[in-house]
């Protein structure tokens, strides 16, 4: 049978995780099921389910699992119908998701996080996730009473499907770097914030995985720390967001729902934001399938001419207020484009736009402000704002020192040391030649790591208290620093630099680069290890 491995693990952690022995179970006995009655249809989904999760060698077999599932839940749905559910009860204790799917699911994330090893054949195995989905949704339409429970089992496999095959783990003593991750960090950068915009909400967003942070660690960290409402950019992330957080948690999608997401985004409870009056006529044509009023939030371009409706829009909506009709408008937002020049005209100037244009809409909270807003002072907080890159570190502004906590810093290991005369050339190109002898030494992190080119000849990394700087041209895998200046014998062979860190910031890395502190964190890759560290929990994902 096909499958792809995800992780090798003991009879022992199967039973563990599973809570009882697989059964054996094979295919062609849900052929027999119909004239056994509901509850031996019931017992199948549990067994079926739960068979060929893992070979007779301790190897998870995804893609089998994943094949049952959508053969157990159509037949599933097939018996429920059969055998008068109304009069049986497809008790909600009892349900496929609950006897089946969220078993699974708990043993893929329980994997995930603690076996997880490595994916082959991803393409077929996420065909077969999304048949698997596609036969939930039907149940989910057809049998409301389980409708939340399967979403959120669901949820969990989806991030597990989402993350297993874009996030490979690499263990401490493989990978040729650390990215380390203060979660108190973002606690309290989180809280700072708050204190800042007393009497206004403040919401989190995490959308590009939390900026490259792992959206499975930082969000629930967030949400402790008092976080109610979340943003991100696409549907998918919601999804994903959907099974790190509480039930209660507000995840709003900022794209706005394309055409074909739209029952998604009713699915998984995220508010879109309409950023134009196509979207509002997707998101009006969903209510009424839906029978009900949709939340939504309605965004208006207040200058920077990227997203949300016109003065021309809001005519046209004023013209044919049906155009509005099953919307329920719980926000209405603009973006600053200047917040990080706080002396710069437009920002007040967008402030009065944003105002002026959300007086013509349904009467609803205001939010203009993202992190470097918050700190152009009260008038531009209103009801709600939502800072995302301060939650990680970025400094808001040039005008001093940044206020808040540094949450990560990465360190490289050194993968060769050496020493080169006068003259010689040192990296593509041979940009950099030295006019006297040099020791220097290749650090095992290149701009596939997400440490750009455009860095190349510029910056530096630190060992304890002493500035390397980097030479040549960055490479996709190595760059290459002057460690002439350390002692003799200090720094060895596989000692770790910091090229983030205490000494130097990711915004001092983003200056050297000629780009900003948001670039660099949401462009460093997977290829470390990541160590989070703070907030009760100290783990290293990949060991």
């Amino acid at each position: 049978m096909d499958a792809f491995v995800v992780g090798k693990v003991t009879g022992g952690d199967v039973e563990k995780i599973i809570g009882f022995t697989c059964h054996e179970v094979t295919l062609p006995d849900i052929r027999a099921l119909p004239d056994a009655g509901f509850e031996t249809a019931e017992r199948f989904v549990r067994e079926a389910l739960e068979r060929d999760l893992y070979d007779d060698g301790g190897q998870f077999l995804g893609g089998a699992f994943v094949n049952d599932c959508a053969v157990a839940a159509d037949d599933a749905a097939f018996f429920q119908q059969a055998h008068a559910p109304q009069a049986r009860g497809w008790r909600k204790s009892d349900t496929l998701c609950q006897v089946g799917v969220a078993k699974a699911s708990i043993m893929l994330k329980d994997s995930q996080d603690g076996f997880g090893d490595a994916v082959e054949d991803h393409g077929g195995t996420i065909g077969l996730f999304s048949q698997f989905r596609s036969y939930i949704f039907r149940l989910s339409a057809d049998y409301a009473i389980i409708r939340q429970d399967i979403l959120e089992c669901m949820a969990v496999v989806s991030s597990f499907m989402m993350n297993v095959c874009s996030d490979p783990l690499w263990p401490s003593s493989r990978a040729g770097a650390r990215l380390t991750v203060d979660l108190d960090a973002i606690a309290f950068n989180y809280r700072y914030l708050q204190t800042l915009v007393a009497g206004a909400s403040c919401a989190a967003v995490v959308k590009a995985d939390a900026y490259g942070l792992g959206i499975e660690r930082v969000a629930p960290v967030l949400e402790r720390s008092g976080a109610k409402e979340f943003f991100v950019a696409h549907v998918d992330e919601g999804i994903r967001l959907r099974s790190v957080v509480s039930a209660k948690v507000r995840i709003t999608v900022l794209h706005g729902p394309r055409p074909d997401a739209a029952a998604e985004c009713v699915q998984y409870g995220l508010r879109p934001v309409l950023n134009s009056l196509d979207q509002i006529a997707v998101w009006r044509s969903q209510s009424v399938r839906a029978g009900k009023p949709l939340e939504a939030v309605l965004q208006v371009d207040s200058g920077m001419s990227r997203f949300g409706l016109s003065d021309g829009d809001l005519d046209v909506l004023h013209e044919d207020e049906m155009l509005m009709d099953g919307l329920k408008v719980s926000l209405a937002m603009s973006h600053l484009a200047c917040a990080d020049a706080p002396e710069h005209p437009a920002n007040g100037a967008q402030r009065q736009q944003m105002l002026k244009m959300s007086a013509r809409l349904p009467s609803a909270p205001l939010s203009l402000s993202a992190s470097s807003g918050i700190f152009l002072g009260p008038d531009y907080h209103l009801d709600v704002v939502r800072p995302g890159a301060a939650l990680y570190g970025i400094a808001p502004n040039q005008t001093g020192p940044n206020p808040l906590s540094a949450v990560v810093r990465l360190q490289a290991h050194v993968l060769q040391i050496r020493e080169i005369l006068p003259g010689e050339g040192v990296g593509y190109g041979m940009t950099y030649r030295p006019d006297r002898p040099r020791k220097i030494a290749t650090v095992a992190v290149g701009y596939a790591d997400g440490f750009s080119r455009h860095g190349s000849g510029q910056g530096c990394a630190w060992f304890e208290d002493i500035s390397l700087p980097i030479l040549g041209r960055v490479s996709m895998d190595s760059l290459i620093v002057d460690i002439s200046d350390v002692p003799e014998g200090r720094l060895k062979a596989d000692m770790m630099v910091d090229l983030i860190g205490p000494r130097r910031s990711v915004d001092d890395v983003a200056e050297a680069a000629g780009t900003i502190g948001y670039e660099v964190l949401t462009s460093l890759g997977h290829r470390f290890c990541r160590e989070y560290v703070g907030n009760a929990e100290t783990s290293q994902k990949g060991d």
